[in-house]
């Protein structure tokens, strides 16, 4: 974005797109989970300064509240296209943005934002509505319904254990580490994920495709930290250390003083599978868009049209402790043996992928074995973005899930956000009699981001153990 004098203007930059008329709507998404129309213009849209200051100052007012200044992150812009070709097509889009708002809510300052509009989402409109619409209509896409889920629990790293025989965990597994981490200096951008899709006349739905939109929230600073580990034993220590503290069967291990984020060592009873996870909490948005058509400049006749874009934002609960005053993102973690598998956090969420999504196999563990988003992407030829948090067990508005993803980037590389660590017990990791067959999942649509389409690939790990030849 470059400086300009006191508004936001938004202009579409479009290769290969013959366009009789093109409509723009711009939203914002508040503190309090709501979407805002902030402008709406013909083939570029301008949000005023009065507004764009009023939306910003809410969010500015959420940071204080929550112990960040506004230049620790920045909120979203959606920006939603909707194009009439001359040759009877409708094209969709959505994009989205951050703002820094630090800089913005000077009032002599505004931005011009050139945003790149894509030919992904094609309709051709001979069939539905009548040939009433033509080149000298204008079309928007506009909110329909959204929904909020407050306080979702968001998995980023999950590993279920589990063999042929009741005992195979305590057998041969020492220790499972399940870790999340960001590095400093570098942004954690919560991700939207976009689904556009056409109702026909007798109800069948036509969808064109899953695209990552954009950031809809960025966390720009090192204020609130990001840094979970989860240790998941099978034999408790004989002496608990001075910077240890139980809480139920869980140890919390705080090695300085300083040092924002625990780490976690859960005990379980022995002789079963476990489900083991940590994550984030987030806040959830999800949305519909209906594409609205009027006809001449006056717009003096107006047309709702069955093709819509659905889709899900979602933002770090944000957790400041006023006596401290340390910020945190606020994190969980669990360990849920086979019996209390139904009211694990994880359990339907790693369940509907385990069954609708293609099974990988990564390899074999004899000893060491380590698992990262990082190298997750790069096995299965995806992005790290879509490594980290797609698949939210929620329903979307009665046509599908698109789940979230959360990502960490640089202006020039992105890089591992969550990782699991195995370490088989001794003498079965030396002599190769114990194995563990490790296995993650792809998913079977893709999701198109910067011209190319990719499958999601999460962290939701498949760890089964071969116990031939190693019983005790």
């Amino acid at each position: 974005m470059s400086p300009l004098s006191g508004k936001l203007t938004i202009e579409p930059s479009i290769r290969g797109l013959d366009t009789a008329s093109m409509g723009i709507t711009v939203y914002g998404w508040r503190p309090d989970g709501s979407l805002l129309l902030l402008a709406r213009g013909d083939r570029r849209a301008v949000v005023e300064g009065t507004a764009l200051r009023r939306y910003l100052a809410e969010w500015r007012l959420w940071g204080l509240k929550h112990g960040l200044d506004v230049s620790d992150f920045q909120p979203p812009i959606l920006v939603l296209f909707a194009a009439l070709t001359r040759s009877g097509e409708l094209v969709l889009d959505a994009r989205a943005f951050t703002l820094d708002a630090q800089l913005l809510l000077r009032r002599d300052v505004a931005a011009a934002a050139v945003v790149p509009m894509t030919k992904h989402w094609v309709y051709k409109l001979s069939e539905y509505p009548p040939e009433r619409i033509d080149v000298n209509w204008r079309c928007y896409l506009e909110l329909q319904s959204s929904e909020i889920y407050w306080d979702q629990h968001l998995p980023l790293v999950a590993v279920y254990l589990h063999g042929p025989d009741k005992n195979v965990v305590d057998w041969i597994t020492e220790l499972l580490i399940l870790t999340a981490d960001r590095r400093s200096n570098l942004h954690v951008d919560f991700n939207i994920m976009g689904l556009s899709y056409h109702v026909g006349r007798y109800g069948s739905i036509e969808k064109e495709g899953y695209i990552v939109v954009g950031p809809a929230w960025r966390l720009t600073s090192d204020k609130a930290s990001l840094n979970m580990e989860l240790d998941v034993s099978f034999e408790k220590p004989s002496a608990v250390p001075s910077y240890c503290r139980w809480v139920g069967r869980a140890l919390y291990c705080f090695y300085s003083a300083d040092e924002k984020a625990p780490t976690v060592t859960m005990f379980g009873p022995g002789g079963v599978d476990y489900l083991a996870a940590i994550g984030l909490e987030v806040d959830v948005a999800v949305a519909r868009y209906i594409t609205v058509c009027s006809q001449g400049n006056g717009g003096e006749q107006y047309v709702s049209i069955p093709y819509y874009v659905n889709m899900t934002m979602t933002r770090p609960l944000i957790v400041h402790d006023g006596v401290s005053g340390e910020t945190y993102l606020a994190g969980w973690a669990e360990l849920a043996p086979y019996s209390m598998l139904g009211r694990s956090k994880t359990f339907t969420p790693f369940t509907r992928i385990a069954r609708s999504w293609r099974y990988v196999k990564l390899g074999w563990a004899t000893g060491n074995r380590h698992v990262s988003s990082y190298t997750l992407a790069e096995r299965l030829d995806t992005l790290d973005i879509l490594s980290a948090g797609v698949g939210l067990s929620l329903k979307m508005l009665d046509i599908g899930l698109l789940g979230v993803s959360i990502g960490m980037s640089s202006q020039s590389e992105s890089f591992n956000i969550a990782s699991a660590s195995f370490l088989l017990k001794q003498p079965y990791s030396t002599d190769g009699r114990c194995k563990l067959l490790i296995g993650a999942y792809r998913s079977p649509v893709l999701y198109y981001i910067d011209g190319r389409s990719y499958p999601a690939a999460l962290m939701y790990i498949d760890a089964y153990a071969d116990i031939n030849g190693c019983r005790p």
